[in-house]
C-alpha cells in the first residue's frame, strides 16, 4: 500500500468516525425538542407532502421546494410500507381514529430527516474538497477543522431541528459539488456522466431554493478552478 492509499484510508476512517459521532449528537439534540418547535413551514410541508402523495397539487409553493417534494413522498411511501408511520396520504389520514395524532407523527417523521441531512452536507463538502484538491497531510488537517466548524455552525444546527427547504437545497448542491470534483480526473466518458449528474443536482438545488442561484454559479467556478489547477500542475511536471 502506497502513501496515496494510506491517505485515502485515513480519510475514509475519519469520515466514518465523524459521521457516526455527529449523527448521534445531532439526534440527541433533535430529541430534546417537540414536533411543533417551528410549526409554520413544518406544518405546510407535511400537508403538501400528503397532497402530493394523494395525487393533488401542493397547497403552498415556497422557494419552490421542488427537490424536497421529490424526496419526501418517496421516503414517506417507503416508511409507510415498512410500518414506520401510520399515514402517507389523505386516504390514510381519513381512516385514522385520531387524525391529529397521525399528523403529529407524520410531521415528526419528516422533521427527523433534517438531522441526517445536516450531518451529510458537511461530509459531502469534505469529500468534494478532498477529491478536488491535492491530497496532503496538511490538507487533511484543514478539512478536519473545516468539518468541525461546519458541524457547530449556528444556522446548520438550527435547521437540523426543523423542516426547511434551504437544508435540502444545500444537500443537492453538496452532491453537485462532489460530482464536479469527481469529473476533473475522470476519463472522457465518466467526465461527461459526472457533469450531467452534477447538473441534475444543481437543477434540484435551484428549484428547491431560488435564492441559492449564486451557489449554483459557484459550481461552474469550482469546476474551472480545478481544471486550471490540473493544467498548472501538468505544466510544472513537463
Amino acid at each position: 500500500m502506497d502513501k496515496h492509499d494510506d491517505k485515502q484510508s485515513l480519510f475514509g476512517y475519519f469520515l466514518m468516525l465523524t459521521f457516526f459521532i455527529a449523527l448521534v449528537v445531532s439526534y440527541v439534540r433533535f430529541s430534546a425538542y417537540p414536533y411543533y418547535l417551528q410549526f409554520d413551514m413544518d406544518l405546510s410541508t407535511t400537508i403538501d407532502t400528503l397532497l402530493i402523495n394523494s395525487e393533488y397539487l401542493p397547497d403552498n409553493v415556497n422557494h419552490p421546494s421542488y427537490g424536497m417534494y421529490v424526496l419526501f413522498p418517496l421516503v414517506s411511501a417507503i416508511a409507510k410500507s415498512r410500518h414506520v408511520i401510520a399515514i402517507s396520504n389523505l386516504g390514510d389520514l381519513r381512516s385514522c381514529l385520531n387524525p391529529a395524532t397521525c399528523m403529529a407523527e407524520y410531521t415528526e417523521f419528516l422533521r427527523s430527516l433534517s438531522p441526517l441531512v445536516s450531518v451529510v452536507i458537511p461530509l459531502l463538502l469534505a469529500i468534494a474538497l478532498w477529491t478536488g484538491f491535492e491530497k496532503k497531510k496538511g490538507h487533511l488537517l484543514l478539512i478536519c477543522l473545516f468539518l468541525l466548524c461546519l458541524f457547530f455552525e449556528e444556522s446548520l444546527v438550527y435547521n437540523s431541528l426543523i423542516i426547511r427547504s434551504e437544508l435540502y437545497a444545500m444537500l443537492f448542491w453538496s452532491l453537485g459539488l462532489v460530482f464536479v470534483a469527481l469529473s476533473v480526473d475522470a476519463n472522457s466518458k465518466k467526465h461527461a456522466m459526472y457533469l450531467i449528474v452534477a447538473g441534475i443536482f444543481a437543477g434540484l438545488c435551484f428549484t428547491t431554493k431560488f435564492q441559492l442561484i449564486f451557489y449554483v454559479l459557484f459550481l461552474y467556478g469550482f469546476y474551472f478552478l480545478l481544471l486550471a489547477m490540473r493544467e498548472n500542475h501538468s505544466a510544472q511536471i513537463y
